[in-house]
């Protein structure tokens, strides 16, 4: 599918990123720098200001997947996102619900040097975590906490994963495909959320296969909340203190 504004609606007080069965017609990309070519699905994503980036904290939603009787393949986000500098370092922490697995989230930490697309950040290592939480297409709050020294995955305030720098150091282990030590990410990022489907090379291994979707299908988000770490305050934010 691809990423349109009426992909993205605010009503109620609720994000809903949207999925319809639509023709987009080709058209150029300022995010890829490139045209592209029609679609037949529009989705949503939505991602915090360029010039309000962030570097550590904690990272909050409340988000609902949909209902698995109405949608069977799609992928629901919520993550931290930059592929900047020079050479690029492509880094990215992610919580992820998949239609194929409707009472499980994905942990992702993808990280890549110089790393031009997704395929070659598989030589750092893919340390990705499907966890079962059931469900996942009821309300639930996700959190990602961010440090210089460990990640944290929490689900309802209960942690589900960490990653330190001793497990990526790959002692006395690590996964086969890793070429490349994986480092925490240390980079001014956006927040970002996105809602979209799989096509058909990739939805038998992740996203699950789209024949039961009823479109339009929607995510939802009740609420985003963004604590910074104190040691590194977030520039450019206006932080309210705690009560």
């Amino acid at each position: 599918c691809r990423f349109q504004p009426q992909g993205v609606d605010v009503s109620n007080g609720q994000l809903n990123l949207i999925i319809e069965k639509e023709y987009v017609a080709s058209s150029w990309s300022e995010d890829h720098q490139m045209m592209k070519p029609a679609y037949d699905y529009s989705c949503g994503e939505l991602r915090t200001r360029s010039n309000k980036q962030i570097k550590y904290g904690r990272f909050e939603t409340r988000m609902k997947a949909p209902n698995r009787a109405l949608a069977s393949g799609y992928i629901s986000s919520f993550f931290t996102y930059t592929h900047e500098g020079e050479p690029k370092e492509w880094e990215e922490i992610d919580v992820e619900l998949e239609g194929g697995r409707p009472d499980k989230f994905q942990a992702n930490l993808i990280y890549g040097l110089d790393a031009a697309n997704w395929l070659e950040t598989r030589q750092w290592g893919a340390w990705e975590d499907k966890i079962n939480i059931a469900p996942a297409d009821e309300w639930r709050v996700y959190a990602i906490e961010w440090t210089p020294s460990a990640i944290k995955w929490f689900v309802d305030g209960k942690v589900y994963k960490v990653l330190s720098l001793k497990d990526l150091a790959c002692k006395p282990v690590c996964q086969n495909e890793q070429k490349f030590p994986t480092p925490i990410p240390d980079n001014l990022t956006q927040l970002m959320m996105n809602f979209w489907i799989p096509n058909d090379d990739i939805q038998a291994v992740f996203g699950g296969n789209k024949k039961r979707n009823i479109y339009p299908m929607k995510a939802s988000y009740d609420w985003v909340r963004i604590y910074q770490l104190d040691e590194y305050p977030l520039a450019h934010w206006k932080i309210t203190p705690s009560k």
